[in-house]
């Protein structure tokens, strides 16, 4: 009864016995980290793709008052994804009104639109659709008054030092700070 292959047998059953009930738990935990790794991978490069299309600006070459002018009936034309805030600033929509919000600042050329700050929600900064949205139709309005736009320079943004949630333009490619802002 001591044949090799009994005990053979007997050894390959114990294995697959206690391998089914290592196996499982191993195979969920490996999996687990590789999704992990994949949703890092996948925020990371959202949230790269949102900041980059954030951080565009349209230089308008014309009086800051004309150019508030040409932003605020682009505002008033599209209530549900911009609304006029405190300061002349623009809010753009995701849930609340200023989820991100545009400024204007006066610059040697004119007047200079770009996103002051984004409020992340699901794991990236909101706001840039509708704010190349709001970009092209103040384009479109400014070239109906025959006033000429351009791409501006490109803002720096990184997380709020107190506020991880939120994304502010980095000091060196701000947009220039309104009056009365340090």
């Amino acid at each position: 009864m001591d044949s090799p292959l009994l005990l053979v047998s007997a050894g390959v059953i114990v294995a697959v016995v206690v391998a089914s009930f290592l196996l499982p738990g191993w195979i969920r935990r490996r999996t687990r980290r590789i999704g992990e790794r994949a949703g890092r991978t996948a925020a990371e490069a959202h949230t790269a793709a949102a900041l980059g299309e954030l951080a565009r600006t349209l230089s308008i070459d014309a009086p800051v008052a004309t150019a508030r002018g040409l932003v605020e009936q682009v505002v008033l034309q599209h209530p549900r994804m911009f609304a006029l805030l405190d300061d002349g600033e623009v809010g753009i929509r995701f849930v609340q009104p200023d989820d991100a919000v545009a400024r204007l600042a006066p610059v040697a050329e004119g007047a200079l639109l770009g996103v002051d700050r984004s409020r992340e929600h699901l794991g990236a900064p909101k706001g840039a659709g509708f704010w190349t949205e709001l970009r092209a139709q103040v384009s479109t309005a400014a070239a109906a008054r025959g006033i000429r736009t351009a791409e501006g320079p490109a803002v720096r943004f990184e997380r709020h030092p107190e506020d991880p949630s939120l994304w502010v333009a980095a000091n060196e490619g701000r947009i220039p700070p309104a009056a009365g802002e340090v």
